[in-house]
């Protein structure tokens, strides 16, 4: 239970080893690890034996983080597939202006860009 906790806030860890346990995990447990799944989206393999209805609930969001995860690397957005937890992080950190009346550089080159095309039409 104190890994899950601590596997909600990891952004590095990408498998986890979880073989050969002296004790069986139990449905508290496992209820914790579908909850972890709510804010993790970097954990893509978990290396266990379970034998749980969780399963195929645990196995859907690994395959979801895995889709994640190539997703991103294909420059394509992730927002229908990410939990609602990380929903508002995402669309905080990927939607930039494109445009700020600070940016002298970017005022310039807007202006130039403007003139340009109405020049040209």
């Amino acid at each position: 239970i104190h890994l899950t906790e601590s596997l909600i806030h990891n952004n590095t860890l990408l498998e986890i080893g979880l073989l050969g346990q002296s004790q069986t995990f139990g449905d508290q447990a496992l209820s914790k690890v579908v909850a972890m799944f709510n804010y993790n989206i970097t954990l893509k393999n978990i290396n266990w034996r379970l034998h749980s209805s969780q399963c195929v609930a645990i196995d859907k969001l690994i395959v979801r983080n895995n889709e994640i995860e190539r997703r991103l690397s294909s420059g394509k957005s992730v927002l229908d597939i990410l939990p609602e937890q990380r929903k508002a992080e995402f669309m905080a950190t990927t939607v930039t202006p494109m445009y700020t009346n600070t940016d002298t550089n970017n005022n310039n080159y807007n202006n130039n860009n403007y003139n340009n095309n109405n020049y040209n039409n």
